[in-house]
């Protein structure tokens, strides 16, 4: 059986606001695999995010199981924003990744300097969301953004396994100004913001349709 298993970015549940639903309904012949990396508390309305290689053990998990149950499976991972460093540092086999729109760089200075944040003595900064909402980003995971360089790690998974980068031209999110550096992974520009909303949602499609052919 062929897999579509997402991994998605910072501060969102499994389905990326949606866009891994639209994703998986235009491909049926592919098994969904959705799943949440960070701990939800809804009573207290707060999102824990924990560090990269902590995301990382649990996508590989994920992976190891759907071999477990179907030794023939065809995975291609999927991976949203910070979900693409996850991807690239779960080090587990699969027959393809897909980065959609990843950061080519992360900081954890500029993390701690956006407003409605409270940097804590441990390191850990929380966000106050206008929804009411909460994240805590952990120490671990601050201190993962000091030692992260995705270039190097998309290379490293390029190497590994066929890579596909699709970056979003208009991005208000991130910085995607070093992904051709990733000189293994096939890279794509095409229109959109960071989430591929609206009309541009129609564009990514289309262009998972060439890769995933």
């Amino acid at each position: 059986m062929k897999y579509l298993l997402f991994s998605h970015g910072f501060g969102v549940r499994k389905d990326s606001n949606g866009m891994f639903s639209d994703i998986a309904r235009a491909f049926p012949d592919y098994k969904p695999v959705m799943f949440d990396y960070n701990k939800h508390d809804s009573k207290s309305n707060l999102t824990t995010v924990y560090s990269y290689r902590k995301q990382a053990k649990i996508l590989k998990n994920k992976i190891t199981n759907i071999y477990r149950k179907d030794p023939g499976a065809i995975i291609t991972v999927v991976a949203h924003s910070q979900g693409a460093i996850v991807a690239a540092l779960c080090n587990q086999d699969t027959a393809k990744a897909i980065l959609l729109a990843p950061p080519s760089t992360v900081s954890a200075k500029r993390s701690k300097l956006r407003p409605n944040r409270k940097v804590r003595k441990n390191g850990s900064v929380m966000i106050f969301k206008k929804d009411g909402s909460r994240i805590l980003l952990t120490t671990s995971f601050m201190l993962g953004l000091k030692l992260t360089n995705p270039i190097k790690i998309y290379e490293k998974l390029a190497l590994r396994e066929p890579t596909v980068i699709i970056a979003a031209k208009q991005d208000e999110m991130v910085n995607n100004d070093n992904l051709h550096k990733v000189r293994s992974a096939e890279v794509y520009e095409i229109d959109g913001d960071h989430n591929f909303t609206g009309e541009n949602r129609k564009g990514l499609i289309e262009t998972l349709s060439k890769v995933l052919s």
